[in-house]
């Protein structure tokens, strides 16, 4: 890689466990690493530091979370591709 030159990293969380390991980068510093924080639970969203939020399967979970439900994760993220 030539000097100067920086790679272009961006990590993404995805549901609860994903959006709280984009929250605790920024808590110690993510460098120059792009996040992006996928969830259907808008509270929770709405409290994560990230560069870009996605809040998912608003028709489907109205806001709240799957319950853990990967089937009813899997039919939020596939309505809004």
């Amino acid at each position: 890689m030539s000097e100067g030159v920086r790679p272009t990293i961006v990590v993404v969380g995805i549901g609860g466990a994903g959006c709280n390991t984009i929250q605790r980068l920024h808590e110690v510093g993510t460098g120059y690493a792009r996040t992006i924080a996928i969830h259907t639970e808008a509270n929770h969203l709405a409290n994560i530091k990230a560069w870009t939020k996605l809040l998912v399967g608003e028709s489907i979970c109205k806001g709240f979370g799957t319950g853990g439900n990967p089937i009813v994760g899997e039919r939020a993220v596939q309505e809004d591709l």
